[in-house]
Formats: C-alpha cells, sequence, structure tokens
C-alpha cells in the first residue's frame, strides 16, 4: 500500500528541507497545501488499511475461495464508490492474480471495464487473456462479451470475428436453444 508510511516519509523530507535548502527554496513549497496533501493520504490510508490488512492476514489465508473473491470484491467496490477507478483496476489486477479461477471475479471485471470505464481495447485485452479464457471459455456470456467487443475493436476485420465465433459456438455449454440462439444472433448483427 503506498501510503504506508507518509508519515516517517514527511518527516524525512521536512529534515532534508532544513539541512539542504535554501530561503529561496523553501519559499517555493507551500507548507499548507504540504500538509493538506499530507492529510489526504493519512485519511485514505486509514480507510483502506483494514481491507489491506485482512488481505495479509491468516483469516485470508485460510479463507475459501468464494470468501477471498468476497473480501476483493468488497474492496474493489469500496474504491469504486470512492471515485478511485484507477486502484479499482489494480485492485482487479492484484485479485485475478491471486483468485484466477474464479467466474465471478472475472466477470465483473469484465463489466466493470466494460460499463464504467467504457474502455473497449481494455476489455478486449482482458478477454484475450490465456488465464481470463482458462476460467471462462465455456460460458456464454464470455463470449457474447467478447464477441461485442471484437465487434467494436476489430470491425473490419470479419475473418478475426467469424473464427472467434466459430471457436465460440464450439466450446460454450449451451443449456438450451435460446442460449445457442443468443451467439448465432450476434454473427448475423456483425455481418
Amino acid at each position: 500500500l503506498p501510503l504506508i508510511g507518509n508519515h516517517q516519509v514527511l518527516k524525512e523530507f521536512e529534515s532534508w528541507v532544513e539541512l539542504h535548502c535554501t530561503e529561496l527554496d523553501i519559499n517555493l513549497i507551500d507548507p499548507v497545501t504540504l500538509q493538506d496533501k499530507y492529510t489526504k493520504a493519512s485519511i485514505a490510508l486509514e480507510s483502506r488499511l483494514p481491507y489491506e490488512m485482512f488481505l495479509i492476514s491468516d483469516n485470508y489465508d485460510n479463507a475459501s475461495e468464494s470468501e477471498k473473491v468476497n473480501a476483493w470484491l468488497g474492496y474493489i467496490n469500496f474504491e469504486i464508490k470512492e471515485s478511485q477507478m484507477s486502484r479499482a483496476v489494480r485492485l482487479y489486477e492484484r485479485s485475478v492474480s491471486d483468485c484466477g479461477n474464479s467466474f465471478d471475479l472475472w466477470y465483473q471485471y469484465m463489466e466493470f471495464v466494460r460499463f464504467i470505464l467504457k474502455d473497449f481495447q481494455f476489455l478486449y485485452h482482458i478477454t484475450t487473456m490465456n488465464s481470463c479464457q482458462n476460467v471462462m471459455q465455456n460460458q456464454l456470456k464470455y463470449w457474447k462479451i467478447r464477441l461485442e467487443t471484437l465487434e467494436i475493436v476489430q470491425s473490419n476485420d470479419d475473418e478475426i470475428y467469424l473464427n472467434t465465433w466459430e471457436y465460440a459456438i464450439n466450446h460454450i455449454q449451451f443449456n438450451n436453444s435460446i442460449d445457442y440462439l443468443s451467439i448465432y444472433k450476434l454473427s448475423c448483427d456483425y455481418l
């Protein structure tokens, strides 16, 4: 957690300024702004520390996969509520690294990138990652997202789209004809 140790860093900085800076240098540093930023960082640390402490605790190590996923999603949702999208992305990356076999985690990560970040290049990258494909390759939701994203990102390459669609048809475990028709309809919409 990058915010840990801010108090010590501020003290070291103040000592360094006293030793090495002239009056002119010190005038460039606005102490009110510095203190304000330090206070904001301290508040941010306090609100995130319980999540981080749980993730490095024995309780986390001994938790079931679903409890670990819920811990990550709680932390991620906190960052989203705080409008810290870059932190949420980093947490998703850490979480799928730790709980990479969780369909729910991968799916929520893709939905986050798709609907909140609206970054289809990034979403396409996620859907093509081997670790994501290994977990989700027989899931209808995954292939719908991948094909829709591919349509946006590679809109002018019919061969890639159709090869991906054909691969999806052969790997999805369809529960009923409606599921099959929904994937078939994607190819019709594309063409």
